[in-house]
Formats: structure tokens, C-alpha cells, sequence
């Protein structure tokens, strides 16, 4: 399975111009979005309890989301769970 990461145009052309990526790199940016691809196994989730945060990312670090671990945030992460069967 591959875990793909979405960012729209206007998203990714913006970092384009902050010279975060480069447009030659091989990361789809001629249609509405930027996508990225990657093999299930090279993300990482981890929970940081002293920070209270859920770092969700790639292991060569092409890309890191951090969230804030609120009460609503967990709820929505149960209620997600709970669907799903896990």
C-alpha cells in the first residue's frame, strides 16, 4: 500500500517560490495538486508526550505533520477507529 500525500496547486507553487521543492523534482505538480507517494513502511507515526504532539512523517524526511493532541482531536481519532474495526 502506498501512503500519498496531497497538497493543491496553489500549496505547492507557493513553495516553489519559498525554495522548498524545486519544480524539476519528481513530485507531480502539472495537474491541480502535488502528490506524494510513499511505500507504507517508510512512515513514521509517533506520539511525543512531553510535547503533546503526533508527528506523522516520512523516514527521509521529505515531509513531517505535527498535530496538536487536543480532546477533540483524539475524540475524532476514536470515532475514526471505532468506524473502521480496528
Amino acid at each position: 500500500m502506498t501512503v500519498t500525500l496531497k497538497i493543491d496547486k496553489g500549496t505547492a507553487e507557493r513553495l516553489i517560490n519559498w525554495k522548498n521543492i524545486r519544480q524539476e523534482e519528481p513530485k507531480n505538480l502539472s495537474g491541480s495538486e502535488l502528490t506524494l507517494e510513499l511505500r507504507d513502511d517508510e512512515v513514521l507515526i509517533e506520539l511525543h508526550r512531553k510535547e503533546n504532539l503526533l508527528e506523522i512523517s516520512d523516514l527521509s524526511g521529505s515531509f513531517g505533520l505535527w498535530l496538536e493532541l487536543r480532546d477533540d482531536k483524539i475524540q475524532k481519532f476514536k470515532e475514526i477507529l471505532e468506524r473502521e474495526g480496528s
